[in-house]
């Protein structure tokens, strides 16, 4: 458990470092690109299983990052995504309602600890202007909440 919390301080301390110099994630695909998109180009940004609610509607700042490093983490402690599907379309469904479980000992032989719900909860908020913010959750971090 504690290489998980290791794991999680070094996520935060990327994400506030790219946070603090306004390094967006981005996704290398053409219809990311500057200057490069087509107008008859119908993809979607970004990587479904990472993308933010916000990209899909073509609105979004960094804290579009937070989710995808959300997401991130999640994964890292359960070993699948929040948002699952079977195609794009239905992972990107899941992603525009912005709902999602944690997984329980009981079905999934994982479960998350109390602080790891709490930082990725708000990281996943659906409503932007609610999401944390990096900086504001490391110092709400307490290091029993990793043990």
């Amino acid at each position: 458990m504690q290489l998980v919390a290791v794991q999680i301080n070094q996520v935060n301390s990327n994400c506030l470092w790219c946070t603090i110099l306004l390094a967006w994630q981005q996704d290398f695909k053409r219809s990311n690109m500057p200057n490069k998109h087509n107008e008859n180009d119908q993809s979607t940004p970004g990587t479904p299983y990472y993308v933010a609610p916000q990209v899909l509607k073509g609105d979004y700042n960094e804290k579009c990052d937070i989710w995808s490093i959300g997401v991130i983490m999640f994964i890292l402690l359960s070993g699948y995504p929040p948002f699952y599907g079977e195609k794009d379309s239905e992972i990107l469904q899941k992603v525009r309602k912005g709902k999602f479980s944690f997984p329980t000992e009981a079905e999934d032989g994982v479960e998350f600890s109390g602080g790891a719900k709490d930082l990725i909860t708000k990281m996943l908020t659906y409503a932007e202007d609610d999401r944390v913010f990096v900086i504001q959750q490391l110092f709400v971090m307490r290091s029993s909440d990793c043990d």
